[in-house]
């Protein structure tokens, strides 16, 4: 801990005019350094303090959105084949709610976030083609998806 007090010492005397002056006649110099470094990384990382984790959690939300639309897509150019008889259609659904949102610091301090949901292979079936629409759906497989985003500084980014 003295190395790192002694370098916020050193950084915040030769970086900042007048910033010797507040130090001088002070008992505790690596505490007040320490202090006022704090104090000027809060200034400067504004976004990062403020936001924490760049606002993935509501990012999670948009885009949790964003695959319940595309299940209604998935489900509504589906298409209906015979086989041996039985007429199914199959489409790929997703998860309401995501089995985990987090965002973390990667290398240089970016933010990056994981984003994980299951993917489920619907099926449905009917005796008659017009039935099939009008069935419960059945789940043949379900996958766990893990997708990673990283952050600009400004907004998520796939």
């Amino acid at each position: 801990m003295q190395r790192i007090g002694d370098r916020l010492a050193v950084l915040a005397q030769s970086s900042l005019p007048g910033s010797r002056s507040i130090l001088i006649g002070m008992k505790t110099p690596r505490i007040s350094c320490l202090i006022l470094a704090l104090a000027l990384l809060s200034f400067a990382v504004p976004s990062l303090a403020h936001a924490g984790d760049g606002g993935f959690d509501k990012f999670c939300r948009t885009w949790m959105k964003k695959l319940k639309d595309r299940e209604s897509f998935n489900q509504k150019k589906a298409t209906v084949e015979n086989r041996n008889g039985k007429f199914v259609m199959e489409y790929i659904g997703y998860t309401r709610k995501p089995v985990s949102c987090t965002a973390s610091r990667g290398r240089g301090d970016a933010l990056i976030g994981a984003l994980v949901y299951d993917e489920i292979r619907y099926q449905k079936t009917g005796a008659k083609r017009a039935s099939v629409a009008k069935s419960r759906p059945v789940v043949v497989k379900r996958a766990p998806v893990t997708e990673i985003f990283s952050h600009d500084g400004k907004e998520w980014l796939y």
